[in-house]
C-alpha cells in the first residue's frame, strides 16, 4: 500500500490497516504455537521467533537504505519485500498439525 499513496487520504488509512493486519498477526502466532508446536515448547519457539525478529528490524532499515540510495525511491523495494509475507501467507493455508513420536507424547503428558 505504500509502494501507491498518491493521495493524503490514504496516508491515514495506512497506520489504520497496519494496526488492524499486526494485530491479527500477533493472535494468529499465539493462536498456532501451542496448536502446531504444543504447550511444553512454546517458550523455545517464542524466544527463536523473538530473535528472528529483532534480526529483521535490525536487517530491514539497512536494506531500505541501501535499496533507496540505489534506485532512489522506495516503491521498488516495497513491492520486492511484499514477496515474502505474500509467499508465506499462501503457504500457511497448507499447514497441518504435526503427529508427535510417542516418546514426544510421553514427554508432553508429563
Amino acid at each position: 500500500m505504500l509502494a501507491f499513496i498518491t493521495r493524503e487520504l490514504f496516508a491515514y488509512y495506512y497506520p489504520i490497516l497496519r494496526g488492524a493486519s499486526v494485530s491479527i498477526l500477533m493472535l494468529s502466532v499465539n493462536v498456532l504455537k501451542p496448536f502446531l508446536f504444543g504447550r511444553g515448547f512454546i517458550g523455545g519457539i517464542s524466544g527463536s521467533l523473538s530473535v528472528v525478529s529483532v534480526i529483521g528490524s535490525a536487517i530491514g532499515p539497512l536494506y531500505f537504505g541501501i535499496a533507496y540510495d540505489a534506485t532512489g525511491g522506495y516503491t521498488g523495494t516495497l513491492l520486492i519485500s511484499a514477496i515474502l509475507p505474500a509467499t508465506a501467507a499462501i503457504l500457511a493455508l497448507f499447514l497441518k498439525r504435526p503427529k508427535l513420536s510417542d516418546g514426544a507424547k510421553t514427554a508432553l503428558s508429563a
